[in-house]
Order: C-alpha cells, then sequence, then structure tokens
C-alpha cells in the first residue's frame, strides 16, 4: 500500500491526515491513557461450547481439509491429462 492519505481525513477541519500504514501509532498519540485501556478491556469471557459443537467443527475442519485434497487431485490430474475431460 503507498502512503496515501485517507479522504474522510482530509476533509475534516484542523484533522491531521493518517497514512495508511501509522494507525497503531495514531490511535496511541489521539487517546488518553484511560481511553486506551477502556478501548483494549475485554467485557466478555470466552464463550464456552458444548461437547455437540465441538463435534460439529471438528466434522467442518475435516470437510474442509477433504475438499482441499479433492479439488488439488482434480486440478493436478487436469493438468497432467491437458485439461481434457472431467
Amino acid at each position: 500500500m503507498s502512503n496515501a492519505m485517507r479522504p474522510e481525513m482530509m476533509r475534516q477541519p484542523g484533522a491531521r491526515a493518517i497514512p495508511y500504514g501509522d494507525t497503531d501509532t495514531w490511535v496511541r498519540e489521539t487517546l488518553e491513557p484511560g481511553q486506551l485501556v477502556n478501548a483494549k478491556v475485554q467485557r466478555y469471557s470466552r464463550r464456552q461450547l458444548g461437547v455437540g459443537m465441538h463435534v460439529l467443527l471438528w466434522a467442518l475442519r475435516l470437510y474442509v481439509v477433504l475438499m482441499l485434497i479433492a479439488v488439488t487431485v482434480k486440478f493436478v490430474t487436469a493438468i497432467q491429462t491437458g485439461g481434457a475431460g472431467s
């Protein structure tokens, strides 16, 4: 990305233009220490998932891996045969 400035920041009078890569620095400079701490506080704890949801998520992961393998095999065989047929 280039160091182009954000259009929304350029329209506001008195606002400092921020390059795309400097957002973390800009946040630290703009917020007061108490605001920065409040912005980083995790307000909710992580939700505990049940056994059924864990099984469903693992099945989804397994499905994705199997589909990746199937697509890769199909792609490689298509390249080797010259792309003819299915």
